[in-house]
């Protein structure tokens, strides 16, 4: 778990960082594509092949808010785009993930 000096912000970017809130619930507030898309056919194009899909910026009660998480798994990446970019969200409507890593080795 990475944290940024200036702001004292939590980064998660490796499986061994977010296992740090494995079963935890969390809000997320953010989504921003890090030059992955969905095409028009439904697939996912992605910048290359180090560069992770999106970050995510969350809340939860063990981390706290603005929590930066970066999304590394394709399929983690299209039901975030399915929830932030194929929808409009109402304004009382919240994305909330929960990690868990017995559901993430089944993939």
């Amino acid at each position: 778990m990475n944290t940024n000096n200036n702001q004292h912000q939590i980064v998660l970017l490796k499986d061994s960082e977010w296992s740090v809130i494995d079963g935890e619930v969390c809000r997320v507030t953010d989504f921003a594509p890090l030059g992955s898309f969905i095409d028009a056919s439904g697939k996912v194009q992605s910048a290359d092949k180090t560069t992770p899909y999106a970050c995510i910026t969350f809340e939860n009660k063990k981390l706290g808010n603005n929590v930066k998480g970066y999304i590394t798994h394709k399929i983690d990446f299209e039901n975030l785009w399915a929830a932030f970019k194929g929808t409009t969200m109402a304004q009382y409507e919240e994305v909330i993930i929960i990690r868990n890593i017995d559901h993430i080795k089944q993939y």
